[in-house]
């Protein structure tokens, strides 16, 4: 069991997180700039989730899943690994329908995350 102090301790460390948070959010609600700025970062992570779920722009390609996901994500790809993480292929872990769910959450995410930024706005 806990001791009072500790218990003390610990809800000083979340009082001072939650201060924290709380006024970093305050700062963006009451500055017009950051609110732009937000919107426009969830806007480009918008447009790079399209990338990766494969539609080109260009040519008005419909939905599928794109060829770089694909490559670099799912186990039967070739594994381009970085200099500094030599064997990344040990650790590929998604199937391509886990890589689907990954994207298309990760879209829904920016979608949600930009028009909170234009609610704000």
């Amino acid at each position: 069991m806990k001791s009072d102090t500790e218990s003390r301790m610990l809800q000083n460390v979340f009082d001072q997180f939650r201060s924290y948070w709380r006024g970093n959010i305050a700062e963006i609600e009451n500055d017009k700039t950051l609110i732009y700025y937000g919107a426009a970062l969830g806007f480009c992570h918008i447009v790079c989730a399209l990338w990766w779920l494969g539609y080109r722009f260009h040519t008005n390609t419909p939905w599928a899943m794109g060829e770089y996901a694909v490559m670099l994500w799912d186990q039967s790809g070739v594994a381009i690994c970085w200099p500094f993480y030599q064997n990344c292929q040990d650790y590929r872990f998604a199937s391509l329908t886990a890589i689907f769910v990954i994207f298309w959450g990760y879209l829904a995410f920016s979608i949600v995350s930009t028009l909170v930024f234009f609610k704000k706005g």
